[in-house]
């Protein structure tokens, strides 16, 4: 008997500690890109600099804010929390170009060696728990090449101060982030490296599993690669549909999330959801912060965008294509002159989710990231749910396509140091990926109360229906002029005009404003 005790005591033990070491594992929608082959669609394991963002409000030269801060925001309870041993997660290696292919004489150089980053958002590393591994990886890159980090974030006039830097070529910093309309402004006036020798020295390039698939195709122009799009949670975000739980349920609505994994959530379910509000004089169906980004979202399930790019080919205005005039054709039939769709864009603008949806007077918003983070000030933060953008015919997949939110560049000032400096981003990167799927889900859990809700945002975010996500060109092609006149047609028709007198009215001062920035220039990568 006393040795069935010991045998007994052992076993449990043993359960214990295999529960242990489960509990520093992640789960199982984390694992799902770690598994993949493709380093282009392991995009499930991803670094994630969350936290605060701000983006010039389309349409106004001056710069006003759409953005929010929310370095304060309330922490919620996290669901099942996911501990983590810093000190024992494995360093994924690069799929290409490995440190040991640069020259010795290269790696020696790097030792004492500064990089120096401006995020354009305050709080860099997001949720609290994701300091730390951020803070081992620059340890360990100093440990290995002697290269120091330093990254600040900065909310307020971001693009501003970027602008007068830029201009004035005293740039304080190495890496910085264009956002959506500058980085053609900025390509045109000559502010941006080109990175064809500097990763030919450090032997980095973008096929590894923390860049973006398509960034080597669009930013590789007359032959250069001019900047990089970061597989991370602020760079691009995908179309989704966030919702207010109770408000559905008043209705006796299924769950959105619920009918999309059971490939239900159509675009027709979708519009019948939104149209149960119509008669309700306090509650809006539905809503948009981004009147241009859900008329790119419609265009892309009709298999178009708002924007032409062809390899071989400069970028140009898609305005004029059957099927964009059909997606306009259908914003118009959500919006002019019924309640669904309509409300947005009011004074408003980023605060529509916070203000409505958090209080109750809106049922579903078509949004993004940006939108669920709005959702972290909620009293009670489980009550929303989150979706996929659904396609006209099939919704079971989650996500095909993203906009890029932010292009990380190298300024022209730092064309010389402009090896080093990518090759330290590169291993930047690849320090902190270890710890990519773990940093994602704490974040959303700052966001979204309920763990169906995270776990559902996380699927829509990296594709977990094992989607390659491409690239919506239109934020990065459009500058800022033709980012104001694409709006001006949109708002045409949303005033009443007709789809073909609106664009009729603008169409060659579209095009006009695309030759300016992309005469002579043409996308050699593959798109």
């Amino acid at each position: 008997m006393s040795n069935m005790k010991k045998i007994v005591a052992l076993i449990l033990a043993c359960i214990f500690a295999l529960s242990l070491v489960a509990c520093g594992e992640s789960s199982d929608e984390n694992k799902q890109g770690a598994k993949s082959k493709d380093a282009t669609n392991a995009v499930t394991n991803v670094v994630t600099k969350a936290g605060e963002t701000t983006t010039t409000v389309k349409g106004d030269k001056k710069g006003k804010k759409k953005g929010k801060k929310n370095s304060k925001a309330k922490t919620t309870k996290v669901v099942a929390p996911v501990k983590v041993n810093v000190t024992t997660q494995k360093l994924i290696a690069r799929t290409t170009n490995r440190a040991g292919n640069a020259s010795a004489k290269f790696v020696k150089s790097l030792k004492g060696f500064t990089l120096k980053i401006l995020y354009p958002w305050e709080n860099i590393y997001g949720a609290t728990k994701c300091k730390s591994y951020y803070t081992q990886s620059m340890k360990d890159v100093k440990k290995a090449y002697g290269i120091n980090i330093k990254e600040e974030g900065q909310w307020d006039r971001y693009n501003e101060s970027l602008a007068a830097e830029l201009a004035s070529k005293k740039c304080a910093n190495h890496v910085y982030y264009a956002q959506q309309g500058n980085f053609a402004s900025y390509f045109k006036k000559g502010y941006i490296s080109d990175l064809a020798s500097a990763m030919r020295e450090a032997a980095v390039d973008f096929n590894d599993p923390w860049y973006f698939s398509d960034a080597k195709g669009f930013l590789n122009i007359n032959g250069k690669q001019y900047g990089w799009v970061p597989v991370e949670d602020e760079y691009t975000t995908p179309f989704m549909i966030i919702y207010n739980k109770t408000l559905l349920a008043r209705k006796n609505l299924a769950d959105p999330a619920t009918l999309a994994k059971k490939g239900q959530w159509t675009w027709s379910k979708m519009e019948t959801y939104a149209k149960k509000f119509d008669n309700d004089k306090n509650i809006t169906g539905m809503g948009t912060i981004d009147s241009e980004t859900m008329v790119e979202a419609i265009a892309t399930q009709l298999g178009t965008s708002l924007t032409k790019v062809k390899k071989g080919q400069s970028p140009t205005t898609n305005i004029t294509d059957s099927k964009v005039k059909t997606a306009l054709d259908t914003y118009a039939s959500w919006c002019v002159g019924k309640k669904a769709w309509c409300d947005t864009f009011k004074g408003e603008a980023w605060n529509y989710a916070k203000n409505k949806l958090v209080n109750g007077k809106l049922a579903m918003i078509f949004g993004f990231h940006d939108t669920v983070q709005n959702l972290s000030s909620a009293k009670d933060n489980s009550v929303f749910g989150v979706a996929p953008f659904p396609t006209k015919s099939a919704s079971k997949s989650f996500t095909s396509v993203s906009l890029a939110q932010f292009i990380a560049f190298i300024p022209i000032v730092h064309q010389k140091a402009a090896a080093k400096i990518l090759f330290a981003r590169n291993e930047y990167y690849r320090y902190t990926y270890r710890y990519a799927d773990r940093c994602a889900r704490y974040r959303w859990e700052s966001y979204l109360g309920d763990g169906n809700a995270v776990t559902n945002a996380i699927n829509i975010k990296y594709g977990k229906a094992g989607n390659k996500s491409k690239m919506a060109w239109t934020s990065v092609c459009e500058d800022a002029e033709a980012n104001v006149t694409t709006l001006a047609i949109i708002n045409d028709i949303r005033n009443g005009k007709g789809v073909a007198t609106a664009i009729n009215g603008k169409k060659n001062a579209l095009v006009n404003t695309y030759k300016k920035v992309w005469n002579g220039y043409k996308i050699t990568g593959n798109v």
